[in-house]
């Protein structure tokens, strides 16, 4: 009658119908044979299957999953006629390979003053038994790589939080099934910073007002009611997000980017709470953009606030110290070009010299 035989790793198998001087009829039977083992084809009007030799089993659609290095033989039956393919199993030595994690804001997280939540994500490809388990390491401000944990072996996102102005970095690597380890793949280092609704890049159109609270972040927000009220935010970065504030009386605002209008978002919930991320985005790489958020004006529940935002920008994987003087001027506003220069570095920033004008007050230096 003739066969097919096949070659595949220990994953799923593959048969090829090899002869070329078959009769017609068993030379059919032999491509139904091979095609049976192909994952995901028809089954056929294929009356029987066997598999005999080591290496691999035959489930019960008729499809065989190799197992093992070794040499299987298939026997297929059709319309009283057999054949049989001859499968040889190699070994699996090719490792997996992972994708480079991938960092994001988490929508309706928490944020507070000195940490942001967000979400790592990860993969892997493999082109023989699988993917067995990943390992996620990471470092903060070039120090050593330290393991993190998984909630389970197989597991490709995590939920963190992650501190404000630390330079942080993240390496994966996968293992299979048949014991290769795949090489890291890592992030460039990036680092996080806050800007309040009081921050000079944050600019106001329309009708604002400001509120205080020890529970939202830096002790203050401001909101609107007022439809087409607006907010917009400039920045420098590869990730950015919009935190506000959930509730009953809260409704919906639409976000732009750049000047195209990317997401609108309903803030309206039962209960009431602060500091959440309403809103994200990530780029490939770090650019300049502007975020305007616009008051819809939601009937009966109207109110939209802006308590900051959060940026995700690249940094050196190393420390940095950096001494900056002569910071703020009550009577000027070109220190916002200092304080935007100055929010771009992640490390550690100390102020010296006159930080203040005119009069160095409390209240100077928090205000201007």
């Amino acid at each position: 009658m003739g066969g097919a035989r096949g070659r595949a790793r220990p994953s799923t198998a593959v048969a090829r119908e090899t002869a070329t001087d078959h009769p017609p009829r068993a030379r059919l039977l032999a491509l139904i044979l091979a095609l049976s083992l192909v994952p995901g084809s028809p089954a056929g009007p294929v009356d029987a299957r066997s598999v005999a030799g080591t290496g691999g089993t035959l489930a019960p659609d008729g499809r065989l999953r190799a197992t093992a290095p070794g040499e299987l033989t298939v026997t297929a039956a059709v319309a009283g006629l057999r054949a049989s393919g001859r499968i040889t199993v190699a070994p699996d030595t090719i490792a997996p390979v992972a994708t480079t994690p991938a960092l994001r804001p988490r929508k309706g997280a928490t944020v507070d003053t000195g940490l942001v939540p967000m979400l790592i994500t990860w993969s892997a490809t493999d082109t023989g038994t699988g993917v067995a388990s990943y390992e996620l390491r990471r470092r903060l401000d070039g120090g050593a790589f330290e393991p993190v944990a998984l909630a389970s072996p197989t597991a490709t996102s995590l939920a963190v939080r992650l501190p404000v102005g630390r330079a942080v970095q993240y390496q994966v690597r996968a293992t299979d099934r048949a014991g290769n380890i795949g090489a890291w793949t890592g992030s460039g280092a990036f680092h996080l910073r806050l800007a309040t609704e009081r921050a000079s890049t944050v600019r106001y159109a329309g009708r604002w007002t400001t509120r205080t609270s020890a529970g939202y972040l830096g002790g203050a927000l401001r909101y609107s009611k007022r439809a087409g009220a607006t907010t917009s935010f400039s920045f420098t970065g590869h990730g950015v997000a919009w935190i506000s504030s959930r509730g009953p009386t809260r409704g919906s605002a639409r976000v732009s980017v750049d000047g195209r209008v990317v997401a609108t978002i309903n803030l309206n919930a039962a209960a009431s709470t602060y500091r959440r991320v309403a809103w994200s985005m990530t780029w490939s790489k770090a650019g300049t953009h502007r975020v305007t958020i616009r008051v819809l004006g939601t009937a009966r529940h109207p109110r939209v606030d802006v308590d900051g935002f959060a940026v995700l920008d690249s940094a050196s994987p190393y420390p940095v110290l950096v001494g900056a003087g002569d910071i703020a001027s009550c009577a000027s506003t070109a220190d916002s070009a200092t304080t935007s220069l100055i929010e771009r570095i992640p490390g550690t920033v100390f102020a010296a010299g006159d930080i203040a004008y005119e009069r160095g007050t409390a209240a100077e230096l928090a205000n201007c």
